[in-house]
């Protein structure tokens, strides 16, 4: 077994991007008697402090941005990454030919798709809530499940110190206030519904949503009054300069709420970073259960439901049980306060490539099977 692994990170969104946001701490803290680290850049550097962060952190920058798919192939194999992390998939930015050359013995799928790459990687790393072994059999992968959830919170953005009032930001200084910042693309009818039936059920209270486009906030306040509530019981939070502006402004609302079709991924991990509760419906597939996954994971089961009608109860209930809602804020407070997130989220993955790198050599990769990364015994060396 060796004792330090080259590993790379493959993608187009090492900057100011929900991913870059999310490994901005994770990238830097790796330990590099375990790991050599390589960016490998699908996309030139934005200048951003993230890209500047992962940049100065990792061991190794490759920029393959404009080289052709052969090309950037062929150079990661002469870097001689034995690991190589998609983080990218299928989304915008992405190059999937450039996995199907096969430049590293081990391509692992994480993080930016939450999908099967249809065979072009080897593993895809996930947790047991957010693929569940109910649903590995239809992955082209071997699944890899890790400790608590798949996905780090944003631990690099700090909320800046003045979020204002909730007057400065349109919302009621007495009333609950649910938030929901997902993309408004994610906001699928039956969610939009059950927003409504709680909004009716809790007498004064708001739902924050992200503002999106002119077109899109008209189109929400029509759907609201369809259904019977004034529109105005919607309040739009605007695109802010600085991530750390919007981090603030979470400490206005009491529960976020989350969508049932595509829920809320590195949304969630920034609302729960900044000590806001989620409640969320876990669904069939995977992009409905991150939020499952991250509530979990840091003490919030109880407000993971399995049916919209549950979901509509439970957040009447929390709106009415403001003590219920205090207790879990301090569970969460609790525990985000163990360690510092982005080194014990790299510690992590060390692991897990350390252990699916034996698997690859023992020719324990199937597609469909389940590896467990904390139940492989030790490491040997």
């Amino acid at each position: 077994m060796r004792d330090m692994l080259r590993v790379g990170y493959l993608s187009a969104d090492l900057g100011r991007h929900p991913v870059g946001h999310l490994l901005a701490e994770v990238l830097p803290e790796h330990d590099r008697s375990k790991v050599q680290v390589s960016a490998v850049l699908l996309a030139p550097p934005d200048g951003s402090t993230e890209a500047r962060r992962i940049g100065e952190g990792v061991d190794a920058v490759i920029d393959v941005s404009r080289m052709s798919a052969g090309d950037a192939t062929a150079c990661i194999r002469q870097a001689e990454i034995d690991v190589l992390v998609d983080l990218g998939g299928y989304t915008r930015g992405a190059r999937p030919e450039i996995l199907a050359g096969r430049p590293a013995p081990l391509q692992i799928g994480w993080l930016g798709y939450c999908g099967s790459s249809g065979g072009l990687n080897d593993v895809i790393l996930a947790d047991s809530d957010v693929l569940p072994e109910g649903e590995a059999e239809h992955f082209a992968e071997t699944v890899a499940h890790l400790s608590g959830s798949f996905m780090p919170l944003n631990s690099f953005d700090t909320p800046s110190d003045d979020g204002g009032t909730r007057g400065d930001h349109g919302l009621p200084e007495d009333a609950f206030v649910f938030c929901a910042f997902n993309t408004p693309t994610k906001i699928d009818p039956a969610t939009f519904a059950a927003w409504m039936d709680i909004l009716k059920k809790v007498e004064g209270s708001v739902l924050w949503l992200r503002e999106h486009a002119p077109v899109t906030t008209r189109n929400l306040q029509r759907a609201a009054q369809q259904s019977g509530l004034d529109p105005a019981r919607l309040v739009f939070a605007g695109t802010l300069p600085e991530m750390s502006g919007h981090l603030a402004r979470h400490r206005h609302a009491d529960l976020f709420l989350d969508t049932f079709v595509y829920g809320a991924h590195s949304t969630a991990a920034d609302a729960i970073a900044t000590g806001l509760p989620i409640l969320t419906c876990a669904g069939p597939a995977m992009p409905s259960r991150v939020g499952a996954s991250l509530a979990r994971s840091h003490g919030l089961g109880e407000l993971v439901v399995g049916t919209p009608a549950d979901y509509v109860a439970l957040a009447i209930g929390l709106a009415g049980d403001r003590s219920r809602l205090t207790a879990l804020r301090a569970g969460l407070a609790e525990t985000l306060g163990v360690m510092p997130h982005g080194a014990r989220f790299a510690g992590k993955l060390e692991l897990a490539y350390h252990r699916l790198w034996r698997a690859l050599l023992g020719g324990e990769l199937h597609a469909g099977h389940i590896i467990n990364i904390e139940a492989t015994g030790p490491l040997e060396n």
